[in-house]
């Protein structure tokens, strides 16, 4: 048991460390490369290689996607106690202030209870998904995100100023999935967790709204 509890707890480890080190760092890097892309003129060399180096990265970003996914975590992981869920959210809102170059408040309340790490990796990682995909796409200068719980489910939110999703209106995940709206990878994680998630979209900015049941935490 001691030695799986070890192997669990490596395989978590290294998979968190991947996705918010090498693949979001990588996904700055492709962002940057475009940035600088379209400062050069169409139809030149150093464009057309910047354009192979992108598609270089971007393959490398599904291949370690690829391998991160089967890592699982098991029953006898320990527990992260709310502190630390709260500098781990932190972090991740200062690595997305440094490559996006997007200004994130972060509100993290306390929820007098230590979560799974299992529990906190998902939390992180469907912050981090929707942080992104805003510092992404909206154009947005600011990013708030809300981190809470009640009723025995974990509460998140992420808002931003930017242009809001091609669409406008409120959706939830059910109607998000029928008219294939919104972020994909996003939808399909919250849907295997069991959540929630409804998307708020104007031409003033966007929120991400996902509710994710937690066992055994109290609101």
């Amino acid at each position: 048991r001691l030695q799986e509890a070890a192997a669990a707890e490596e395989r978590v480890r290294l998979a968190r460390d991947l996705h918010d080190g090498v693949l979001q760092t990588l996904s700055g890097t492709v962002f940057e490369l475009e940035v600088l892309r379209r400062q050069l003129p169409e139809e030149s060399e150093p464009r057309a290689r910047l354009l192979d180096i992108q598609l270089l990265i971007v393959a490398q970003l599904r291949e370690l996607r690829s391998l991160t996914r089967p890592l699982k975590t098991s029953e006898f992981e320990p527990p992260v106690k709310e502190s630390e869920l709260r500098a781990r959210l932190r972090e991740l809102t200062r690595r997305i202030e440094r490559q996006w170059g997007r200004r994130v408040e972060l509100t993290a309340d306390r929820w007098g209870t230590a979560v799974s790490e299992a529990v906190s990796y998902q939390i992180c990682h469907l912050v981090n998904e929707a942080l992104v995909n805003a510092a992404r796409h909206a154009e947005a200068t600011a990013l708030r995100l809300e981190v809470a719980s009640a009723a025995g489910d974990a509460l998140i939110t992420v808002e931003d100023n930017g242009r809001g999703f091609p669409f406008q209106g409120s959706y939830d995940l059910k109607t998000l999935d029928d008219l294939n709206l919104g972020p994909l990878t996003l939808r399909h994680r919250v849907r295997s967790l069991g959540g929630e998630l409804r998307i708020d979209s104007t031409e003033a900015g966007s929120a991400v709204r996902i509710v994710l049941p937690i066992p055994g935490l109290e609101g």
